[in-house]
């Protein structure tokens, strides 16, 4: 077991490690290595206690305590940081660290007293018979994880509304990967609150102590973070032209509290007029053939604002710019397939030609418009067409 979280504690530094080192680093970059060295120094703080060396050295305990309440703040800033346009560190977000900040004010006392009356409040800590002034921080330690993470995920929905309404592509910016992660803190999370929970209310004893528990679970969130971070290119490394390569700029805001173009100046009768020339527009120049085409780029050729375009996709045809575009891939890789010009190319080869930009985004939306995967469409389309 100790080699376990001599490991886990090795691979959190190394990553830190990656991510200081890269050339070019942006904000995001910055708030998950401090992050990273955090969780590293959380990880060696609970072995140097696990495995009994704080005997000689007791008065380097205590100081992580407040570390579970900085969690939650860290991971909400690192979505911030990649989902919202032109991020950039307020003072405003410094205030999900008071917590922390009132918590280290409490103990101070404590970890600034002889080191008897600290392990003594530890000991009192860890058998969940604390002062009455702790009882706050024991329970937004408790919940504090379950609600940073619940709420990054409702941002991530957001972030996915967003893309699809600005981008006619998906990959390197849907943040699926982040996703993942942020389910595995949200574990960590139910872990954290059933254990205190479980032993300090309920006052039953786990067969496994809790905090090997957690800790556990964090290692192992912390390799597969490693995992996706190396899949991702961008994250541990310099190569920055997948990780949110996405132009900003494009990215339109609406405010929540505006009914969704109460302010275009888009009047109906000039939807009706135009929508008819959208889709001509569409199908003589084939801008969707394009992998990686948004919004504003489609708006600048054809010559409209991009919150008219938005407005009149949205309202006239139902649909984001996202299923607009796709409907159109999916539609010329249908009169393609069966055109003897396209009979060299595999499916996902005519998919590519046709604006689709993975094999898993062309799936989905064949599937999901016409029911069928394209292998069994193909054979559909051959079992009709008149024999020779």
């Amino acid at each position: 077991m100790a080699f376990f979280f001599v490991f886990g504690i090795g691979q959190t530094f190394f990553l830190d490690f990656l991510l200081i080192t890269k050339r070019s680093k942006r904000i995001s970059d910055y708030l998950l290595a401090g992050w990273f060295f955090m969780i590293g120094l959380h990880l060696t703080a609970f072995y140097f206690f696990w495995s009994g060396m704080y005997l000689e050295n007791p008065y380097l305990l205590g100081w992580d305590q407040p570390f579970p309440l900085m969690h939650g703040p860290f991971l909400l800033l690192y979505v911030c940081s990649l989902t919202q346009a032109g991020f950039r560190l307020r003072w405003k977000h410094f205030l999900h660290f008071i917590p922390a900040l009132v918590m280290y004010l409490a103990l101070a006392p404590y970890l600034l007293g002889g080191a008897d009356q600290l392990l003594n409040f530890l000991r009192q800590v860890q058998e969940m018979d604390f002062p009455w002034y702790y009882q706050p921080f024991i329970f937004m330690t408790q919940f504090s994880g379950l609600v940073y993470s619940a709420y990054c995920l409702w941002l991530l929905r957001k972030h996915k509304h967003q893309i699809e309404s600005h981008f006619a592509y998906r990959e390197q910016i849907s943040l699926n990967w982040l996703r993942y992660l942020i389910v595995g803190l949200l574990g960590i999370g139910v872990i954290v609150a059933l254990g205190i929970g479980i032993e300090g209310y309920l006052n039953v004893q786990m067969p496994i102590p809790r905090e090997v528990v957690i800790f556990s679970s964090v290692i192992i969130w912390i390799l597969f973070a490693g995992f996706f971070g190396i899949r991702q290119k961008a994250i541990f490394t310099d190569n920055v032209a997948d990780l949110n390569s996405a132009p900003r700029e494009s990215m339109i805001p609406v405010s929540p509290s505006t009914p969704l173009y109460q302010n275009s100046g888009l009047k109906p009768e000039e939807a009706s007029e135009l929508l008819p020339r959208l889709h001509d527009f569409m199908r003589q120049k084939k801008p969707f053939l394009e992998p990686r085409l948004t919004l504003p780029e489609l708006a600048k050729v054809f010559q409209i604002l991009p919150n008219h375009l938005s407005q009149l996709i949205n309202e006239k045809e139902g649909k984001n710019f996202y299923q607009f575009i796709n409907d159109y891939r999916l539609e010329e890789f249908k009169q393609r397939v069966t055109q003897p010009e396209y009979q060299h190319l595999s499916l996902l080869g005519l998919a590519m030609e046709c604006g689709f930009n993975s094999k898993s985004t062309f799936n989905a939306v064949f599937k999901q418009n016409t029911g069928l995967t394209p292998s069994q469409y193909l054979k559909s389309v051959k079992k009709d067409s008149p024999e020779d």
